[in-house]
């Protein structure tokens, strides 16, 4: 692998949970290690492979916070630098890079390689993104580098080294420019050059023709067209190579023309690692899933006098295809969470104190068939039905 082998993933020892927005560990014996509050935020990015945690900056005009990350086998911290983001700069297949401050530099690594890439200098701000050709191909790893002053430098990623290609006075913005491929399954978007704000050209001047009487009249002066579009700016237009294909508005219909497809500016900076994603949508599709031999989640038709409502509800399967319904998931919401490319569930309780909390009803990443949140921030004003999944 280019960057370093993704480690294989480990079963977590310690587990978050949260209890009115406030994020504690506990235990995969069922002890409570860190109480909620102890950390303002807990994001599991990565399959429990880490855990980035947020505090919150005291005195701040708005929420704002620094982060580190943690060892879910020591809830101790993996010292990589100073972490400047909680966001990914670059990805690569399942491996994140974040940016850091270390010796007095900005570098991007990962908890899950070895390898890391170092700036020349230190950066307040880094993001990423990859540049494609049209037919979505042979990517091109760029980052835009901010600087004290807010002035930019553009850097490329060539043969594993970080290589400068250009710097940007504050003032002018620079936008991905982006297209899309459809399948017969999904649309793929993606950015295939930037845009960068330059200064429109000097309006042409014409000379009207002389009068009878041989003077010339004052020249008239040709405006620029403008369609009063405030999104629009006229700019330089590099393709994935970094190559100038064009200066112009940044409408659509002027970058078609250059790309010779459907291309407009859009945000195309690198996307989160997937956190999950809710099981339960909001159409009228029938979202049941069955979770193993044993849980399922099933829309289950109940009657209110004249008429019926449809309501998912966390069952157990029996014989003869019955089920016993465990809970209404009315006021929990169940999302996907995953161990490598096991499933498994997150709960978010909303019925009395907001909880979150897993459940692994296969125990490939933790206790089969438990709800992670210590038994006391658990009470049967939530739903009774998950008492007897608690630790006692």
């Amino acid at each position: 692998m280019l960057f370093g082998q993704s480690k294989t993933p480990v079963r977590p020892l310690y587990i978050p949970f949260s209890v009115d927005s406030e994020y504690g560990l506990m235990d995969t014996l069922g002890n409570e290690f860190a109480e909620p509050g102890k950390y303002d935020l807990i994001y599991n990015k990565n399959d429990f492979r880490y855990y980035i945690i947020g505090d919150r900056i005291k005195d701040a005009d708005y929420p704002k916070f620094t982060y580190w990350l943690m060892d879910p086998q020591t809830a101790k911290k993996i010292d990589l630098g100073d972490l400047i983001d909680d966001d990914p700069v670059m990805r690569i297949a399942d491996t994140a890079w974040y940016h850091f401050h270390k010796d007095n530099k900005s570098i991007l690594a990962s908890p899950l390689s070895n390898k890391s890439f170092a700036f020349d200098q230190k950066y307040t701000e880094v993001s990423g993104t990859k540049l494609y050709d049209t037919l979505g191909k042979y990517p091109t790893q760029l980052f835009f580098a901010e600087l004290e002053d807010y002035d930019k430098e553009v850097w490329k990623l060539v043969d594993n080294k970080l290589i400068k290609e250009s710097k940007i006075k504050k003032s002018y913005t620079i936008e991905t420019v982006g297209t899309y491929i459809d399948s017969s399954y999904y649309r793929r978007n993606f950015a295939i050059g930037i845009a960068v704000l330059t200064t429109k050209p000097v309006a042409e001047t014409k000379q009207a023709p002389a009068v009878a009487n041989g003077k010339l009249p004052p020249p008239v002066i040709t405006p620029i067209d403008n369609d009063g579009n405030e999104d629009e700016f006229y700019a330089n237009i590099y393709d994935k190579d970094l190559k100038l294909v064009g200066t112009t508005k940044t409408s659509e219909e002027e970058l078609s023309k250059i790309f010779q497809k459907s291309a407009k500016v859009g945000n195309y900076l690198i996307a989160s690692p997937s956190i999950g994603g809710g099981i339960i949508k909001q159409t009228g599709d029938d979202h049941s899933v069955d979770l193993n031999e044993t849980y399922a989640i099933k829309r289950i038709l109940k009657s209110r006098g004249n008429y019926g409502t449809q309501e998912y509800y966390f069952v157990r399967k029996e014989a003869d295809n019955q089920v016993t319904e465990i809970a209404t998931l009315v006021d929990t919401k169940p999302n996907w969470a995953y161990f490598g490319n096991q499933k498994l569930l997150s709960f978010f309780f909303y019925t009395d104190k907001r909880l979150s909390a897993y459940f692994d009803y296969n125990g490939v990443a933790m206790p089969k068939g438990k709800l992670m949140i210590p038994a006391k921030y658990y009470n049967e004003k939530q739903d009774p039905a998950f008492v007897p999944y608690l630790f006692k």
